[in-house]
């Protein structure tokens, strides 16, 4: 588990498979603190003290476009949102030297926490 901390935003997992693999063909274009400053904690969620862990999957097409993302895990108050659009707007690139590129499976845990 990788934890990296950005404003009150925490990532738990990145991974190709539910079970934890690693995700060693693609990396996060511009790093993963880049896409932790996409993810912006909703102020109603703030107000209203919505904490949790949310949880999506998506695809990584050969172009590295997020596409068919999902959300496996939601806390409301504009936090899935938040997550699903974050991932949705982040480009992605393929650490392969092979020429042909393949759609890669993606999941992430997302803690949104308070201090």
């Amino acid at each position: 588990v990788r934890l990296i901390f950005k404003d009150k935003i925490e990532l738990l997992k990145l991974s190709s498979t539910p079970e934890g693999l690693l995700v060693d063909s693609i990396r996060v274009q511009g790093g993963i603190h880049s896409f932790l400053s996409k993810i912006i904690y909703p102020e109603i969620a703030k107000r209203a003290g919505v904490e949790g862990i949310n949880g999506a999957s998506f695809t990584v097409d050969s172009l590295g476009n997020a596409i068919d993302v999902k959300l496996i895990k939601g806390i409301g108050a504009g936090c899935d949102e938040a997550l699903l659009l974050a991932i949705k707007s982040q480009k992605f690139v393929y650490q392969s030297n092979f020429s042909e590129k393949f759609n890669e499976n993606i999941f992430i845990l997302i803690r949104f926490k308070l201090y």
